[in-house]
């Protein structure tokens, strides 16, 4: 027997998920983001490509790639400054430059995951208690 039962959408607003980091640019941004992907060769469509400088490749070199098999939008790591929050596109596909993407890409990652502003301000409290707590061990 078949279910006629709707999965859940599981979609995430890029511009909440990026709103405590870039709130003026991506503000307008209607996109949807259903997932989170670092390799371009498994992007499906609605993903959000992050395309950051690794040990091996540099992922930026991946963007069109990863825009032909259907991200929704790609966020870039830029090393300058004042490109932070930079927005173009390419075809219909926005591509947000974030500096220094890999240090804010765990905040990025976790309120994606949890997207509950519950979650996300239980997860702020627990890291500020173990800041408190580490330098104690």
């Amino acid at each position: 027997m078949a279910s006629d039962s709707a999965q859940p959408d599981t979609s995430c607003p890029l511009s909440w998920l990026l709103a405590d980091l870039l709130p003026n640019q991506v503000s307008s941004l209607s996109v949807k983001i259903s997932g989170m992907i670092l390799d371009s060769r498994a992007v499906t469509c609605g993903d959000l490509f992050v395309a950051v400088q690794g040990a091996v490749s540099d992922g930026r070199q991946f963007i069109d790639n990863a825009i032909a098999s259907g991200a929704a939008a790609v966020l870039s790591e830029t090393l300058i400054e004042h490109e932070d929050g930079k927005l173009s596109v390419q075809g219909d596909t926005p591509v947000i430059h974030i500096f220094q993407l890999q240090q804010k890409l765990s905040a990025i990652a976790m309120r994606f995951i949890f997207p509950s502003q519950t979650y996300t301000m239980l997860l702020r409290s627990l890291v500020q208690t173990v800041k408190r707590l580490l330098p104690v061990f």
